[in-house]
């Protein structure tokens, strides 16, 4: 991946890991392979701990011409804190995975959602994403 925030290598032949906005020298199912094995996703993202699909919904409520909508859910995620005095982080977005028509693109765009039902554990401190992908 070439990013504008950050380049690590994951440990797999041509594959490499992005914080930011860049493009993977790799198939996008190797990379979301990488993503999702806990041992290679901290190789890529050392303070990331978990990440929890906590309602899958239904694809068909995202419509975006071009854009064919492969997954669409509510998902948490937990990272350790990013120094001594910082608490770690907790977050609860909307996730949504889309890939171009043409099939060379995937997006993976995330927004904050509120939903007081599902407590920020103790000790974390909940993110807030206005938007990002």
């Amino acid at each position: 991946c070439t990013s504008a925030a950050s380049r690590r290598s994951c440990g797999q032949a041509g594959v490499n890991g992005a914080i930011g906005v860049g493009d993977a020298a790799a198939s996008s199912e190797a990379v979301r392979a990488v993503l999702a094995d806990p041992d290679k996703r901290r190789l890529t993202d050392p303070l990331w701990q978990s990440t929890e699909v906590v309602r899958s919904l239904p694809s068909r409520l995202v419509r975006i011409e071009g854009w064919r909508t492969l997954e669409l859910g509510i998902v948490t995620e937990r990272f350790k804190a990013p120094a001594v005095v910082v608490s770690p982080r907790d977050s609860l977005v909307v996730r949504v995975r889309l890939k171009s028509v043409d099939g060379t693109r995937v997006r993976l765009v995330q927004r904050s959602v509120d939903a007081p039902a599902l407590a920020v554990p103790r000790g974390y401190v909940r993110l807030r994403l206005a938007c990002g992908g």
